[in-house]
């Protein structure tokens, strides 16, 4: 139990802050790891005074508050983490995609999207893995594009492999400016 602050005439016995006339009060911390961040407050009683064991319910029902608030912080934590992440994602210019280790894809960016002309429902279709969704580009009608490729292992904290990320440039406007530039200089300086 915490101490109980002074009322008006300077009284902190255990009817400090209750009402006159009631037949108790008692209080108790709720407590994370490092500090209080509330308090818990039983008025009236009825049939009595707070007993020993009324201070215990009081202590694991605070307690109980706490570790609530805890998960709802840690929630709330995870929840902007993941938002922050999948905002990163969706605003890079590169294709970000991530592949389970069975070669399905998982995630698509919006840059993934578009360079890979297929749209989201494709995507998330469970029978489309990521081997046929980069042949998908040698259809008619459809360009071709110069890219650099990255593939790079999606580990957890344990080390365990879940995947792959393939991260997807595409550089074909960088080429084309390189090839209209070497006809007019030297392609040695081109290729600077």
């Amino acid at each position: 139990m915490i101490p109980l602050a002074p009322n008006s005439r300077g009284d902190t016995g255990p009817l400090a802050n209750a009402e006159a006339g009631t037949p108790g009060h008692a209080q108790a911390e709720i407590r994370d790891i490092k500090q209080t961040i509330g308090v818990t407050q039983v008025l009236n009683k009825q049939g009595g005074p707070f007993s020993a064991e009324n201070e215990r319910r009081l202590k694991a029902f605070t307690a109980q508050v706490a570790i609530s608030l805890e998960n709802a912080k840690l929630f709330d934590d995870l929840q902007n983490m993941k938002n922050y992440n999948e905002s990163m994602l969706e605003s890079m210019s590169n294709a970000g995609i991530t592949i389970d280790d069975v070669g399905k894809i998982i995630t698509c960016n919006a840059a993934g999207l578009r360079l890979l002309n297929v749209g989201e429902e494709q995507v998330s279709d469970p029978v489309i893995d990521a081997e046929m969704m980069i042949d998908a580009g040698d259809a008619e009608g459809t360009e071709t594009l110069s890219i650099n490729v990255t593939f790079l292992p999606l580990m957890n904290a344990e080390q365990k492999k879940l995947g792959s990320m393939m991260m997807v440039e595409d550089i074909s406007s960088e080429k084309r400016m390189k090839s209209t530039m070497s006809r007019y200089m030297d392609p040695s300086v081109a290729d600077r």
